[in-house]
């Protein structure tokens, strides 16, 4: 009879501590740190304004078609915003270059916040000009935009180029090399800490003389927690809509494609109501980081609050 119940008993002790190291451990071992990443996601309401109070069961997140634990969700409207305002001066831009500008300094004068946002201004053609760097003073922000100028190329006359070009790879002036600028920009974000980053890009997507290819431009962006938003200008020739809508799908932005130069305001209203809804997703990989290869990523809304979410396709 003794026996019995050291038996039972030793039954019953194992049934407990099963029970509770299957409750403790419902969620499995702590993710490792170095198998943490984090992506910035922006989430918007079905009226277009910023979703506020999002929480981490309000979003599922797989990693190469598999799902994964969600660590935690932090809200970052508040803190710092840098931006570069990118803008192509190539001479398909000759005849909506002025309308650009207009929008831009309004877009400017709206968005930041001069005592914690920062911008930059640059301008580019087949070679980057920095027309201001990072700060916080509306005034010279202004002043380079007002500075920015279409670049020809050589026997350039009225929408024609009157003999030979310059044959790639050869920097060609007046050219168009998006993939190089967009590397450039987010090479110029090295001394800046702000925790919300992003590139405002104007161009009509037209590639004509970069040295880099579009995929790199990409990742050199998404390694650096940058997203991009893409504003299709149609020039004088094409408007390159395809290129513009995977540069900002994969790193997390947006892309737009106005009819009309008027339009401009409207999208850059968007884009600010886009960042004004930023959040911070960290998530338990499968991989240590950095990931051999880029990690497709899928995020979704579980709320029906949400309708609209945008982050990064792809993570290092």
């Amino acid at each position: 009879m003794c026996g019995r119940v050291i038996v039972f008993s030793i039954l019953l002790g194992s049934l407990i501590i099963s029970t509770v190291l299957a409750q403790s451990g419902s969620q499995g071992p702590a993710c490792d740190s170095n198998k943490q990443r984090t992506v910035l996601i922006s989430a918007l309401t079905k009226d277009g304004q910023p979703a506020e109070n999002l929480r981490a069961e309000d979003i599922s997140l797989s990693e190469n078609k598999v799902s994964r634990e969600i660590v935690k969700l932090e809200n970052r409207n508040q803190e710092p915003l840098a931006i570069v305002v990118l803008i192509d001066t190539s001479a398909s831009q000759e005849a909506s270059l002025a309308g650009t500008k207009l929008a831009a300094r309004a877009f400017v004068e709206k968005t930041l916040r001069h005592d914690k946002d920062r911008a930059a201004v640059l301008s580019f053609t087949s070679e980057v000009i920095v027309e201001q760097d990072f700060t916080n003073d509306q005034t010279p922000l202004l002043g380079a935009i007002d500075r920015v100028k279409i670049v020809t190329p050589p026997g350039y006359y009225r929408g024609l180029v009157i003999g030979r070009p310059p044959q790639p790879p050869q920097r060609i002036p007046g050219a168009t090399a998006i993939w190089d600028a967009v590397w450039a920009a987010v090479d110029d974000f090295k001394d800046n800490d702000a925790t919300r980053r992003a590139i405002v890009i104007l161009t009509d997507g037209d590639d004509t003389n970069s040295q880099r290819k579009m995929r790199d431009a990409v990742a050199h962006a998404a390694a650096a927690n940058i997203s991009i938003f893409s504003i299709g200008i149609a020039g004088t020739y094409t408007l390159d809509r395809t290129n513009l809508r995977d540069l900002s799908d994969d790193t997390g932005g947006l892309a737009f494609f106005p009819k009309k130069i008027s339009e401009l305001d409207s999208v850059f209203e968007q884009i600010t109501r886009s960042l004004q809804s930023r959040y911070a997703v960290t998530y338990c990989s499968a991989e240590s980081s950095p990931a051999r290869k880029p990690l497709k990523l899928q995020i979704t809304a579980r709320t029906p609050a949400v309708l609209q979410l945008s982050y990064p396709r792809y993570v290092l």
